[in-house]
């Protein structure tokens, strides 16, 4: 089986979106008998995060703001337009995986018309992800209206969908699922590679004051405050009668506060 991965994450970052991408390339990679990965290049080395059996094919992007912006109110949400039917061509795939819907926009009826089979991996629900941003109104207007058809399409017109949790498989069934005939499964997240040589506290209790817990983000984005506010309402208190005299550090782009709990 020849399968083309098509990814819109960077695969050198250290995010959620990021592993995710990687383990699912790899896992796809680990049973294939040839592949073939296009990326976002953005001139970094990413063959030690990726299956070797791949053929690693970075698509960049130098265009200014302003023919983004262009391109955005033309429908072009992502760098693949030219790239993806020309590697179909080429590589001849027997199996095209779109590593969230984003990435189809526009070609997965192409692939679709060459009787290739298509997966389609949804990492969220699109249109509850991306509420708020881009914050530009000038550029979220069209983009939002663009990344909602690429995702009704890809939802409808792909073989298989694979999601991370439940909740988004029945968010994008209730929305997109017109016919109900739309194949779902869960795929969750996982680690590709088993970790050698690592050592863990079996009692993380033992050092307490020593234990500092730190959360990244675009404070400003709303999916960072959906994911915050529960843990920080919910799990934190909890987390706290376990080590009590640990520090919490929330930090990220737009603002940072420190917020410490001392109990006794």
């Amino acid at each position: 089986m020849k399968v083309l991965f098509i990814t819109n994450h960077y695969l050198d970052s250290n995010g959620g979106g990021s592993f995710a991408s990687r383990a699912y390339a790899n896992a796809f990679g680990e049973i294939a008998e040839m592949c073939v990965l296009l990326y976002p290049d953005r001139g970094k080395d990413i063959s030690p995060f990726i299956h070797e059996k791949y053929i690693l094919k970075g698509i960049s992007n130098s265009n200014s703001k302003i023919r983004k912006l262009f391109d955005i109110y033309r429908g072009r949400i992502h760098r693949f337009y030219k790239a993806i039917p020309a590697e179909v061509k080429e590589f001849q795939p027997d199996l095209v995986v779109f590593d969230n819907s984003r990435c189809s926009a526009g070609l997965i009826q192409h692939v679709n018309s060459l009787g290739i089979k298509v997966i389609v991996i949804h990492h969220n629900f699109e249109m509850e992800y991306h509420r708020g941003e881009p914050p530009n109104i000038l550029w979220r207007i069209p983009f939002m209206y663009f990344m909602k058809k690429a995702e009704m399409n890809a939802v409808q017109k792909s073989d298989l969908n694979l999601t991370l949790t439940m909740q988004d498989a029945i968010l994008l069934r209730m929305n997109y699922n017109l016919n109900n005939q739309t194949k779902f499964e869960l795929i969750g997240c996982f680690e590709y590679e088993k970790k050698k040589n690592l050592t863990f506290h079996k009692d993380i209790t033992k050092n307490t004051k020593n234990i500092c817990i730190a959360i990244t983000g675009t404070l400003s984005d709303l999916q960072t405050e959906d994911s915050l506010m529960p843990f920080l309402n919910s799990y934190y208190p909890l987390l706290l009668k376990i080590i009590p005299y640990s520090v919490l550090i929330i930090a990220g782009k737009i603002a940072a506060y420190k917020v410490v709990y001392i109990w006794s």
